[in-house]
């Protein structure tokens, strides 16, 4: 078919040919701005499609998210504390068994607990008149010592327990050494060391026969560990071979506190201040702590418990995460430890703290 712009010049002459010129290049103008509408048209209709996808895109990836990434298992709740209704005694951990030197009653008596279960399997009577209030366990047996009130009562006394029975089958035999009292004890493997407040001194019990065998001018709070006994009392802190009883080191500072490690040291509470030291004499200070804190080591490790809690410390004196814990102690209070697992005994109960 011809094309209408060649009929058009075959139509008419040369004079007629600009006007046409004209409404060919306005036609082509609007052409050109027709095309330019058409492609901002699918230009904005292409990027609403792109923004719709993304959306859902970003939707869809969020609900995989949420799916994938599950939240996350809350971490596993500590043991709770558990309390019983012992007071002002001692505490000492043997395997299975832990033995509470209990001064509620009266007369002293000591409570055995099963340690898994946590429920008491024996009641001991020390037919004694006066409270226990310290407590350790070894290989000859568990060793208890009373101390009564007054001047009406004559001494203390140490009892031993025989775990099989759980029944007294000895009392330290102190004939000759006139009124003692104890003020602590510690078992080893073949002595036990006793700390007579009374005469200032330390006594050695033969664990088989019960009798005072030796006698050591110094006199404090006692702990044992990597075969040292320390002794801090008076001005000075001492340590001693802990089979032979001969005086290793002497080092001029008294201690609250004292809890001797397996890596030979021995961790005081001096003055308000937590320090380490070696049979060398070398010390490490750790900072302020309260005056009224006891210790207990597990290892090469120690745990602190003051009125506020516990809380676990390495060789380094770096808190071990994950042991410390809020626990109010009312009055006086001693504790021990095993592993993970602090016990505290103080005026109003016995508690236990397994992170």
């Amino acid at each position: 078919m011809p094309d209408v712009r060649e009929l058009l010049h075959d139509s008419v002459d040369g004079a007629a040919a600009a006007p046409i010129a004209a409404i060919e290049a306005r036609a082509t103008r609007l052409r050109t701005r027709e095309r330019r509408r058409h492609l901002v048209g699918t230009a904005a209709v292409v990027a609403l499609v792109i923004a719709a996808i993304a959306l859902v895109a970003r939707n869809d990836g969020a609900e995989k998210h949420r799916v994938i990434t599950r939240p996350p298992a809350p971490a596993p709740t500590p043991t709770p504390e558990r309390v019983f209704p012992f007071t002002l005694g001692d505490v000492a951990i043997d395997g299975d068994d832990v033995w509470v030197a209990d001064s509620t009653p009266v007369t002293g008596t000591v409570h055995r607990l099963d340690r898994s279960t946590l429920t008491e399997t024996a009641t001991i009577d020390l037919e004694s008149v006066e409270d226990a209030h310290m407590i350790d366990v070894g290989p000859s047996g568990v060793w208890v010592g009373t101390a009564g009130y007054g001047e009406q009562i004559t001494g203390g006394d140490v009892a031993r327990i025989d775990p099989v029975t759980n029944r007294v089958t000895a009392h330290v035999d102190a004939s000759g050494l006139g009124r003692w009292d104890p003020g602590d004890l510690v078992v080893t493997s073949d002595a036990v060391w006793v700390a007579d407040a009374l005469g200032r001194r330390l006594l050695r019990v033969d664990p088989d026969t019960a009798k005072v065998v030796a006698t050591v001018p110094v006199f404090g709070g006692l702990s044992v560990g990597h075969g040292v006994l320390w002794v801090s009392g008076g001005d000075q802190t001492v340590a001693l071979d802990a089979h032979t009883g001969r005086v290793l080191t002497e080092i001029p500072v008294v201690a609250s506190a004292i809890a001797a490690t397996d890596d030979g040291h021995v961790w005081l509470v001096t003055h308000g201040r937590l320090e380490r030291y070696g049979t060398d004499g070398t010390r490490r200070t750790f900072g302020a702590v309260d005056e009224l804190t006891r210790l207990a080591a597990v290892g090469t490790r120690v745990w602190l418990a003051d009125s506020t809690g516990f809380r676990q410390l390495d060789q380094d004196g770096r808190l071990v995460p994950g042991t410390e814990r809020a626990s109010q102690a009312l009055g006086g209070w001693e504790v021990t430890a095993s592993g993970r697992e602090v016990w505290r005994v103080d005026s109003a109960q016995t508690t236990r703290w397994r992170p």
